[in-house]
């Protein structure tokens, strides 16, 4: 019976993925060539399996959709889990070899029997902008000396960089002669479950396991927020890492203090290296991090114009990763043309049917949408001036950010020039009033709507 609810519940995820992807990706000819027809056949001991029906499909997933994939299960799984990609067929179930195997005495438990550092996640491809300065120099100086802030705490939004920047860095101390561990939250939950079903000394095991490396590094630290009994085990490992001098380096997507579920016992320990914030990317950023990308990609940065850079930086500024896609994206539909010119006509036609998803849109993106349909500056529509149709567009810009970015009326507040709670409440409540008896405002707001999504 296990066996059959784990069929329908693969079945159930596949089909949940499927229609995750189709709507991230956007495009019918990728869609329907590498996704369609991909399965998850297992999700055991935090690794995901999933099947792809031939052998260049599996190799071009995991050479170019990878992040992709990674933030997908996690999405609809809601937890972090490896993904493996394998060719139909060819999977030897882990679940049926373990159970199938009598095992009277059960091996130890280790978190991880060597370094699973990505290699090909290094400082050479990590791009150095502004928006990430802090975090790097942070990086580059426990890389020189070890222990000079630990812990070190890197927090940012989803997407820019965080768990590249670990593996730079334990890339970067291999090369020196020391040894690093990335430790994987859901992966670290479930051995310590297996642990304590068995004893302490499995557990001790685990803990002895990891503080054996030089460096340490935990991803995703936010996903361990009320797990009672791993943040036990986790305090005793940063206790005893930091009296053995070992460099600890934790990311999270807040900072210490806002981290949930976490006691003050742990507030306390992260704050007690060093906190440093990647930071969101302007305009300027995202082109010096898209000419890499297409470069790395055999896509000559160089021979593009101005144009066309600023239309992709613009339209995909939520994330390096949405970068990335759109990188594959110019790839895919020019790699039979040669001698194609990178011009601004060329690749927004590339783009011309997609729209952003609400994901991947700014308030900066919304403010800007408002401003050019009511050809108002946006410095007005952010600031104190009190005429009749700036007011007008202020209070509709807002109204659009807390609909489409679910923002709580403090944080659009301070977006709009620091207004208070009720303020931006007030604003957000008569725009609601007005579409209820006005029309006019109600037509606007469906074509600046429509205009905030469209790629342009």
């Amino acid at each position: 019976m296990k066996s059959d609810a784990r069929k329908i519940n693969n079945k159930s995820n596949t089909q949940l993925l499927i229609d995750y992807l189709e709507s991230a990706i956007s495009d019918e000819m990728i869609f329907n060539s590498f996704i369609k027809e991909i399965n998850i056949i297992e999700d055991y001991k935090g690794v995901v399996v999933i099947e792809t029906p031939s052998e260049p499909v599996r190799l071009i997933l995991e050479r170019d959709y990878e992040h992709m994939f990674q933030t997908a299960v996690k999405e609809v799984l809601e937890r972090s889990v490896d993904v493996k990609l394998v060719l139909k067929g060819t999977y030897i179930s882990q679940i049926e070899t373990e159970t199938s195997e009598k095992v009277v005495k059960k091996a130890p438990l280790t978190i991880i029997a060597e370094s699973n550092i990505i290699e090909k996640y290094n400082f050479g491809n990590y791009v150095n902008c502004k928006f990430n300065k802090k975090a790097l120099r942070g990086a580059r100086a426990i890389i020189e000396e070890q222990g000079i802030f630990s812990p070190l705490f890197i927090y940012s939004s989803s997407g820019l960089g965080k768990t590249h920047l670990l593996h730079a860095i334990g890339n970067e101390v291999i090369k020196k002669g020391k040894t690093a561990l990335f430790v994987n939250p859901d992966r670290l939950t479930y051995k310590l479950t297996e642990a304590m079903k068995q004893s302490q000394d499995q557990v001790n095991k685990i803990i002895d396991d990891i503080t054996s490396f030089d460096y340490i590094m935990f991803d995703d630290i936010q996903n361990l927020g009320s797990r009672t009994k791993t943040l036990s085990v986790l305090f005793n490992i940063i206790n005893f890492a930091l009296e053995k001098g070992i460099q600890i380096i934790f990311a999270a997507d807040k900072t210490p203090n806002e981290l949930g579920g976490f006691e003050d016992r742990f507030i306390t320990r992260f704050e007690k290296g060093l906190t440093l914030e990647i930071e969101t990317p302007n305009i300027n950023d995202l082109i010096a991090i898209l000419r890499q990308k297409l470069d790395l990609e055999g896509l000559n940065s160089s021979e593009w114009e101005e144009q066309a850079l600023s239309f992709i930086a613009r339209n995909y500024s939520n994330s390096i990763r949405s970068v990335e896609g759109a990188v594959k994206r110019v790839k895919f539909f020019t790699m039979d043309n040669q001698s194609i010119k990178y011009t601004h006509a060329v690749v927004s036609k590339i783009f011309d049917q997609l729209k952003i998803n609400k994901e991947e849109l700014t308030p900066e993106r919304i403010v800007s949408t408002v401003s050019h349909y009511y050809k108002i500056p946006k410095a007005d529509i952010y600031g104190k001036t009190r005429k009749q149709n700036v007011v007008q567009a202020r209070h509709i810009a807002m109204w659009l950010v807390r609909s489409i970015k679910q923002l709580s009326f403090a944080q659009i507040g301070e977006i709009f020039g620091g207004r208070d709670h009720s303020t931006t409440m007030s604003a957000i409540n008569k725009i609601e009033t007005s579409m209820r008896i006005n029309s006019a405002v109600k037509m606007a707001i469906k074509q600046i709507e429509s205009k905030i999504t469209k790629v342009s």
